[in-house]
């Protein structure tokens, strides 16, 4: 195997391709990256069994070859390479070495069989349909704020991605939840979609995809069954194996009666959230917000470091009240909230608190409150 690439068509690939190998393996195959030259662009996969990535490079290849190399090695010299230049791999089957030169630099890298590397299997895929890029990061990177860290239920360390028919127009949904907090963002159902399998896309895949889909402009092409999602670029594609559980009615969580509401500035409460996370641990802290007509003053307390506290114009036509919440909750829906006019919408009883933005409609929040 002999081929020409460019260094920024072999850094972007190798740095997917090291992002899904898993940092420890069982198997020292896992931590290699899979390299085919066939007479067509250059294949490049890596997988961790559950996760594959596979990036198609525009290449000048001499002789057809495939082999496997470690894809720590492999990214930790490609990404230190100048932008905009040759980079040439000659791999010798004899002496089972990959050589890479690029400029007047050159590495020689051990390798292992192309045989030992396990492949995906192939699936049936029972819908695809096209989904904006831009559309795609933001129902993905809206929600991943509300992802759950409990092993003992594997379906709240995803994020459910489906297909809603309840309103009059169809949406695409991403939903997230951790049972203390819940994430929702929508878009108009694209063409194709109305038959796809509601899936549970794991946490990884989830920071992997986002990842993916940061340098694809257009469409993503996504394909669906009941096991297994893949989304393509042009050159390109990332495949998951999805979680097998059913994700809760999360509809039920969504509060519909709140009728004590907030509205406030985006950006001043996100800047507000900013500063008082300076006070200590944002997942340990509270923040109490005292509602008053025209103004939220929120506070931050920390028996260790202090205190400290903003006030916010806002308005609240109610009585005055206090109300605590996780710190962390809040301060990671305010970063998804930058622009425009936020409204919190209150239970009496403090019940769950429903949070919205006038500029980005489709978009919901809910958190609980802490009690005391």
């Amino acid at each position: 195997m002999k081929f020409n690439v460019s260094s920024d068509l072999l850094k972007k690939a190798v740095s997917h391709a090291r992002s899904v190998v898993e940092r420890s393996q069982t198997s020292k195959i896992l931590g290699n990256v899979l390299i085919e030259a066939d007479g067509g662009p250059v294949k490049m996969r890596a997988t961790d069994l559950k996760i594959e990535f596979l990036a198609r490079l525009e290449s000048s290849v001499e002789r057809s070859g495939a082999t496997t190399v470690s894809s720590t090695i492999l990214n930790d010299f490609t990404r230190r390479l100048p932008n905009g230049i040759a980079v040439g791999l000659d791999y010798d089957a004899a002496s089972e070495r990959l050589k890479i030169v690029a400029g007047s630099s050159e590495a020689t890298l051990l390798t292992l069989p192309k045989e030992d590397f396990p492949a995906m299997s192939e699936e049936d895929y029972a819908t695809t349909f096209l989904v904006p890029a831009a559309g795609m990061l933001r129902l993905f990177g809206k929600t991943r704020n509300a992802l759950g860290d409990d092993g003992a239920r594997e379906y709240l360390r995803g994020i459910y991605f489906h297909h809603d028919d309840s309103e009059e127009f169809p949406k695409l949904r991403c939903v997230s939840t951790d049972g203390f907090k819940l994430a929702l963002a929508e878009m108009d159902a694209p063409d194709g979609s109305a038959e796809m399998a509601g899936v549970i896309i794991p946490e990884k895949a989830v920071l992997e995809l986002l990842r993916f889909i940061e340098g694809p402009a257009g469409d993503i092409e996504v394909s669906v069954s009941p096991s297994k999602i893949r989304f393509a670029a042009a050159n390109s594609s990332f495949s998951t194996r999805v979680i097998a559980a059913k994700f809760p009615n999360y509809r039920k969580l969504i509060p519909t009666s709140n009728d004590q509401i907030l509205v406030v500035d985006a950006n001043a409460f996100k800047q507000a959230m900013l500063r008082l996370s300076a006070i200590g641990q944002p997942n340990i802290v509270s923040v109490q917000l005292s509602l008053d007509h025209d103004y939220l003053l929120a506070s931050a307390n920390d028996p260790m470091f202090g205190l400290i506290k903003e006030e916010i114009p806002a308005s609240f036509p109610h009585k005055k009240q206090d109300i605590k919440f996780n710190l962390g909750h809040m301060l990671g829906i305010a970063e998804q909230l930058s622009e425009g006019k936020v409204t919190v919408a209150l239970q009496a009883s403090a019940g769950a608190t429903l949070i919205t933005c006038d500029q980005d409609i489709g978009l919901k929040y809910v958190v609980m409150p802490l009690r005391g």
